[in-house]
């Protein structure tokens, strides 16, 4: 179920497309990387179970699924006290004291570069960010907690309850696509070419293909729903289908958890699959987006241009006489042209 958008945002920022669709985009697949983490939970409670032979419960369910999102949330609290406390506000007067020449500890210097009303994308920002943020959710992992909710929830209340500019050190030209890089290197590490027998790599055709036709057909049906615009509607369910981190940690989790490594082989090869169709069909949509926006921008231009051709110029035809009106100056400085226009002046009112 889960999307991975870094690679979308990653062609939206390169296109410098903003507006609806990055933001429906954005709520969309916080909503549903949520959804998917809960349903995972519930249904790695049910396969346990299962393995143990014991008998299905509801409470036994959702008593340990209830209980896992709540430590979660705990955590992902401390996280962001954690990142308050490192990466706060500074106060005008430390701007004044900057321009004042003093000599200041590589400590206080350090901290100034952090300690800003509005951070810029620097190496320090990124590195405390990812450090605590690893933090959350290394412990998260460790305790078998939705370690997704960990991080999404200190992300939502650093935005909305401190500044958001925190995270425009995520910004860094090329970190996309080196931490892309590294987490393909990761999946491919834990393909194992020996559970790729005939039966593993017909679910794994099904999955794709159950897969692709959910998310098109439930992402198109939740438009029409909702009742978005039709260029949105035609463009997102393409950009709901990058598939990367959320599935392939809980594909190798699943898999060493419950002692069924054909898991992980059903789902990181498809992941692949998602990943390079999946940038194909979202740079095709994002392309023919932004030549809608052109095309727009362009008939708005049209209708301005062709308003200011008409009402405007007849009105100011109505009250301006040729004889008003100097078509050629002679003059070449701003001096010479007001007093040009001075000199005819009496002559028009003459």
């Amino acid at each position: 179920i889960a999307t991975a958008p870094a690679v979308t945002f990653v062609l939206m920022n390169q296109l410098n497309i903003e507006g609806r669709l990055r933001h429906v985009l954005g709520s969309l697949v916080v909503l549903d990387d949520l959804i998917e983490v809960i349903i995972f939970s519930i249904l790695m409670q049910v396969s346990l179970q299962q393995m143990h032979h014991e008998s299905f419960s509801g409470w036994a369910v959702l008593g340990p699924v209830g209980k896992e999102v709540f430590y979660a949330i705990i955590t992902g609290g401390v996280v962001f006290i954690l990142l308050r406390l490192l990466i706060h506000r500074r106060p005008r007067s430390l701007d004044r004291e900057e321009n004042e020449p003093q000599a200041s500890t590589e400590l206080s210097a350090f901290l100034q570069r952090i300690v800003a009303e509005h951070p810029s994308p620097s190496v320090e920002i990124l590195l405390v960010v990812m450090g605590a943020v690893s933090l959350g959710a290394g412990i998260a992992y460790l305790n078998h907690w939705p370690f997704l909710i960990t991080a999404t929830l200190a992300g939502f209340l650093i935005a909305n309850f401190h500044t958001h500019a925190i995270f425009d050190s995520l910004k860094i030209d090329h970190l996309a696509a080196a931490l892309n890089l590294g987490f393909f290197a990761l999946i491919g590490a834990h393909i194992d070419l020996s559970q790729l027998d005939g039966a593993t790599a017909w679910l794994a055709g099904l999955y794709v293909i159950s897969r692709l036709i959910g998310k098109m057909v439930g992402t198109w049906l939740g438009c029409r729903l909702t009742r978005q615009d039709e260029q949105v509607t035609r463009c997102l369910p393409a950009l709901m289908l990058p598939q990367a981190g959320v599935a392939a940690v809980e594909a190798v989790y699943a898999s060493a958890v419950l002692g069924r490594p054909e898991i992980s082989a059903i789902i990181l090869p498809a992941i692949v699959f998602f990943e390079v169709v999946g940038v194909f069909l979202v740079d095709r949509s994002l392309r023919r987006w932004r030549t809608w926006l052109a095309d727009e921008q362009r008939a708005l231009r049209s209708d301005s241009e062709a308003q200011a051709g008409t009402e405007p110029a007849q009105l100011l035809r109505a009250f301006l006489s040729p004889r008003y009106i100097l078509p050629e100056l002679e003059s070449e400085t701003k001096t010479d042209v007001l007093t040009e226009m001075l000199d005819h002046a009496p002559v028009s009112y003459t």
